[in-house]
């Protein structure tokens, strides 16, 4: 029997495993609509006109995390890469704006980060491939805000349109 556990986002945020998306899962198709439902979701909490936020249920395979130190998203990976993808905005906001230490913060959020240079070591997700090669872009940090024309050779306006 599976037992759920009731966790933060934060504790995700937060957790030693990766968290993938198989490639069995359908690709990210959040369109603007579900973001900015998501996101107003999220600033009626934040403003206190909610009780509190229930971001639905999020179900994991844990089966492979001990061999591979992985963890894969079976349900919820709309919402974790729309966390993320919001994370890497807020980052680029902070750099822009000069609030170096809050893009720091951020930035160990979005990748793990090595305690001792404080660089990168690599995605809290691997996203689904439709969506892969841009989002491990945004989540470096040197990510300036900017997009290029191009990623691994695909058109960035390809990874923008295929969702």
């Amino acid at each position: 029997m599976i037992l759920p556990t009731p966790a933060k986002i934060e504790d995700l945020l937060n957790a030693s495993s990766q968290l993938e998306v198989p490639r069995y899962q359908r690709d990210y198709k959040w369109s603007t609509i579900e973001a900015t439902e998501f996101i107003e979701d999220l600033d009626n909490y934040v403003d206190g006109n909610g009780a509190g936020l229930f971001l639905g249920t999020i179900v994991f395979d844990v089966s492979e995390e001990s061999k591979q130190g992985r963890i894969r998203v079976v349900d919820g990976q709309q919402r974790i890469t729309t966390i993320l993808l919001l994370l890497m905005a807020c980052k680029s906001v902070a750099k822009k704006i000069n609030n170096f230490s809050l893009a720091q913060e951020i930035q160990k959020k979005i990748t793990f980060t090595d305690s001792a240079t404080g660089k990168s070591k690599g995605c809290r997700l691997i996203s689904s491939e439709s969506i892969r090669d841009v989002f491990e872009l945004i989540a470096q940090d040197n990510w300036d805000g900017e997009f290029p024309l191009r990623v691994n050779g695909k058109s960035v306006m390809e990874f923008l349109t295929s969702n």
